[in-house]
């Protein structure tokens, strides 16, 4: 895989001090969603939101995943609007402004087609504190996959993603089956990895590592460099503790199984 050690170093030195609020990833049970909270009175006649209270609720009654997505969508004061685009959903980030997913009206209006394309976005928010990597993009997916299979989505069925009408998306259901095939794995994350054009953080920690011995003691870049290992670290035991939970949830629930 191409490195992505640039881009790295880039985003470490442009943007605000590695690993903000988000840093703390929690895989227990989230509160249970407050209905009033999403209730728009405006709009609440609306067949588009009432659709899409109808999948949060079914998100946040779930057992795992839908329940944490959900809980962090209210806690990060997410929006969620319809919008004509060509995409199905897509994550819109102004500074200054609460962070949108958009979800194209053209939509199938049930629960686990909504799930699925809110929780892609919602994914990209709760892993934003990590450096980009393959284990990052991994955890991304799995979160997308499973808020979908939670919500009796089918492996077995795709690239339909909602039986009820026949919707399917084989862009999503392509990225589905990286993950499909043998999860928690190396070569699931190799996959997730080549696809996204994505290094594992292993390969990140060496070559940050081979650019601090080239650089003296005292020098500013160092330190950053640094503090970018750290955080590299930091980003590795979260997925091994991630790899943990997604193993049980993998033993009590059987949807993800292809045959």
């Amino acid at each position: 895989m191409k490195t992505r050690l640039a881009a790295v170093l880039a985003a470490l030195f442009l943007t605000a001090p590695y690993a903000s609020a988000l840093e703390e990833f929690k895989l227990d049970f989230a509160p249970r969603l407050e209905l009033a909270k999403f209730e728009f009175a405006a709009q609440d006649r609306d067949q588009r939101i009432r659709a899409l209270q109808t999948a949060l609720i079914a998100m946040n009654d779930g057992n795992e995943i839908g329940t944490q997505i959900v809980d962090f969508i209210k806690s990060a004061d997410v929006r969620i609007e319809f919008r004509k685009q060509a995409a199905p959903s897509s994550l819109v980030l102004e500074k200054g402004a609460k962070p949108l997913v958009c979800l194209s009206e053209d939509l199938p209006l049930y629960p686990r087609v909504l799930a699925a394309y809110v929780a892609r976005e919602a994914s990209k928010l709760m892993l934003d504190a990590m450096v980009d990597s393959a284990e990052k993009e991994y955890m991304k997916l799995s979160l997308t996959i499973r808020a979908w299979l939670e919500l009796g989505g089918s492996a077995k069925r795709l690239p339909v993603i909602e039986p009820l009408n026949g919707y399917a998306d084989k862009d999503l259901a392509a990225d589905f089956n990286l993950w499909l095939q043998d999860p928690g794995s190396e070569m699931a994350l190799d996959r997730v990895g080549r696809k996204t054009k994505t290094e594992i953080i292993p390969v990140l920690q060496d070559q940050v590592a081979a650019e601090i011995r080239k650089r003296q003691p005292g020098d500013p870049t160092r330190k950053m460099l640094e503090k970018l290992q750290a955080g590299l670290e930091e980003d590795n035991r979260r997925f091994v503790t991630f790899l943990l939970a997604e193993h049980e949830w993998r033993k009590g629930n059987d949807s993800w199984r292809v045959k």
